[in-house]
């Protein structure tokens, strides 16, 4: 049939364009075979509508994706040139072929357009029922569906029937979760419960959060005193890479339960550590400005010509290195010393060069007036 009637519309539109003579009675028989695909249409067409209307969309799809194809099969149908064929055949007395249901036509189409959007939806809750998953993981397929068909009526008594009937379990597990405080099957128990909306504005929902917060404010409260004695040891030993890691797992502790209340000897340990880890940062860089003033003072000692220039330089090294509140070296304090021995020592043997210069000067002016005498 899937070749059979686009041969045959092509036949009868061919027909009607042309308009060669025929016989009527091949014009009754093309009149016959035309209103019999428009019924089998209309069938088809129908059921699909019914199936979409109980939301049986998987059906109503594999009806319309059935050969020929529903869609294909009412386009083809609904050739261009069937009011021509209509006024043909109106003449001859010939019964007139169903009309197409429109409305239906278009309701399915728009329906089928739908339900391919949501049709991976729709394979994983069948596999997911296949397998026997648990029933959480279908309700929340479920949910994902009914988001996108809010009329889907069968959805939501499944859903409202699961809410009331699975909650009541979750009721009398969660008493005894409760009372036997175990944080692990709280936590598990309370990730349940909020996937539910109804559930999670359930009373056994509030106090499972507040239990839940009691216990972990508990353990977060150990571990910061852990930490603390931890922090203490290393203080201690004066590990400094230790200390730095303490201070982080503090940080984090801290910031995960912002209302919990530090132990108050530990608050105490903590800021003396970091105050230690500050004072040790500040050394370090003191000790780099120290140790580049040095650099440049010992560089520049040889420029200096004069004694002075040599104790000028030397005061502005020594400003330099009390304001970071560290000494000058006694190394450097006796570089200097003999830099400045140096510059007296020098000018003692340039006097004396002067003065004996002096004096040989003398003798030859007296050796030669005593040679004028004679």
């Amino acid at each position: 049939m899937a070749v059979n009637y686009q041969l045959f519309i092509d036949e009868l539109r061919l027909l009607v364009i042309t308009k060669v003579a025929v016989t009527e009675e091949e014009i009754s028989s093309k009149a016959e075979e035309y209103a019999q695909l428009c019924e089998q249409a209309n069938q088809r067409l129908k059921k699909c509508y019914f199936f979409m209307l109980k939301q049986n969309y998987s059906e109503m799809e594999r009806l319309v994706c059935i050969e020929p194809n529903l869609f294909e099969f009412i386009n083809a149908l609904l050739f261009p040139e069937l009011d021509d064929w209509r006024k043909m055949i109106r003449p001859l007395g010939l019964k007139a072929p169903e009309e197409i249901i429109i409305d239906y036509y278009l309701a399915v189409k728009d329906a089928c357009h739908k339900y391919q959007e949501r049709k991976p939806l729709y394979e994983r809750l069948r596999f997911y029922s296949l397998i026997g998953a648990p029933i959480l993981y279908r309700i929340g397929i479920m949910c994902q569906i009914l988001n996108l068909e809010p009329k889907n009526n069968l959805l939501k008594q499944d859903i409202d029937l699961f809410d009331t009937n699975y909650f009541s379990i979750l009721e009398t597990e969660g008493r005894e979760i409760l009372q036997e405080g175990n944080l692990d099957e709280m936590q598990k128990l309370s990730q349940i419960l909020s996937r539910r909306p109804k559930w999670a504005a359930s009373s056994l929902a509030k106090k499972c959060a507040k239990e839940i917060s009691k216990l972990e404010n508990e353990k977060v409260y150990q571990e910061l005193c852990s930490i603390g004695k931890e922090l203490q040891d290393s203080l201690y030993d004066s590990d400094e890479m230790k200390v730095k890691e303490c201070l982080e797992k503090w940080d984090s502790c801290i910031a995960s339960k912002t209302d919990l209340i530090p132990p108050a000897n530990t608050q105490i340990i903590v800021q003396k550590a970091k105050n230690w880890i500050t004072v040790i940062a500040e050394d370090r860089k003191n000790i780099s400005i120290y140790n580049s003033a040095t650099e440049d003072f010992i560089q520049n000692i040889d420029s200096c010509s004069t004694k002075e220039e040599l104790k000028n330089l030397y005061n502005e090294y020594n400003i330099k290195i009390q304001s970071l509140n560290l000494p000058v070296s006694s190394e450097i304090e006796q570089y200097v010393e003999e830099k400045l021995k140096s510059f007296t020592t020098k000018f003692v043997i340039k006097l004396l060069f002067y003065v004996s210069l002096g004096l040989v000067s003398a003798l030859a002016v007296a050796y030669f007036i005593s040679n004028v005498i004679k």
